[in-house]
């Protein structure tokens, strides 16, 4: 290429200036390997009882930067209610919380963190009306997205387990 190169004066310095192509070398960013497991527990409850689910992480396999999506659950007929959802120490990461189908967090950073096998995302209470009949009511993953610090969909390395809670009697 032409190239042109001088001083203050305005006089070339390419005879003292050795000019060497070079290129830049892009490269795909290798996905993650690896796979882990957010569990929705089963619980037991009695009618009039409040309940917890600690809604964990097995495996630490995979680190994630990010989530999105909700939690659904059979109410019971109005029996059921969703009380409260608290962060856990998971990824570190304080848990938006817009009703429990609207639910969001980043890694404080918006880098990858690797969680600790058995550590707790978030905790969800319920509260069972004390005329609940008995039976077994569904809580699951609703639609989610869950991302590395990349924006790479980790939804194929991350099993999402639905919980229940199982509302029984005291005899």
């Amino acid at each position: 290429a032409n190239t042109s190169i001088i001083d203050e004066d305005y006089a070339s310095l390419l005879g003292n200036i050795k000019l060497t192509d070079g290129a830049i070398k892009v490269t795909d960013k290798t996905a993650q390997q690896g796979e882990i497991e957010w569990i929705i527990p089963e619980v037991e409850a009695a009618p009039g009882e409040k309940v917890t689910m600690n809604v964990i992480v097995k495996g630490d396999a995979l680190a994630v930067s990010g989530f999105e999506g909700g939690i659904s659950y059979d109410n019971a007929g109005n029996k059921i209610a969703y009380s409260a959802l608290t962060s856990g120490d998971a990824y570190g990461a304080e848990t938006v919380v817009n009703g429990l189908d609207k639910l969001a967090f980043a890694t404080p950073s918006g880098f990858n963190k690797v969680a600790a096998d058995g550590s707790t995302i978030f905790t969800i209470e319920f509260t069972v009306a004390a005329d609940c009949a008995e039976g077994t009511y569904p809580v699951k993953w609703a639609t989610s997205s869950i991302i590395d610090e990349d924006y790479n969909s980790l939804l194929n390395n991350v099993k999402l387990t639905n919980g229940a809670i199982k509302v029984t009697k005291n005899e």
